[in-house]
């Protein structure tokens, strides 16, 4: 199956200025979202300092231990987030031929 890069408008329901309100919640979801998953990757550090017995280094307390069973999800969010910018944007995107024209 072969793909083609295109350009296409953004498609919104209220427009052009919906469209760009659209992509800069998922761009603004994305920085908040990629935020929390370093917080976490400097948990999971602590937690494995600890674990080793790092001197100083305490062990994760409860709250912390529930943000790092959130990692799943906010990758998730970030990968939908960034989908989401990318397929609303007007910028060039891959998309199957027998479905779209190249413009």
């Amino acid at each position: 199956m072969s793909y083609v890069l295109h350009r296409e408008s953004s498609f919104h329901p209220n427009g052009r200025e919906g469209a760009q309100e659209a992509e800069e919640a998922a761009a603004r979801l994305a920085r908040n979202v990629s935020k929390k998953l370093q917080q976490i990757a400097a948990l999971e550090a602590r937690a494995r300092d600890a674990a080793m017995g790092v001197p100083g280094v305490t062990q994760l307390d409860g709250q912390q231990l529930a943000k790092l069973s959130q990692k799943a999800a906010l990758t998730e969010a970030l990968h939908v987030s960034m989908w989401h910018t990318h397929a609303h944007s007007p910028q060039a995107r891959i998309c199957n031929p027998t479905h779209a024209s190249i413009h």
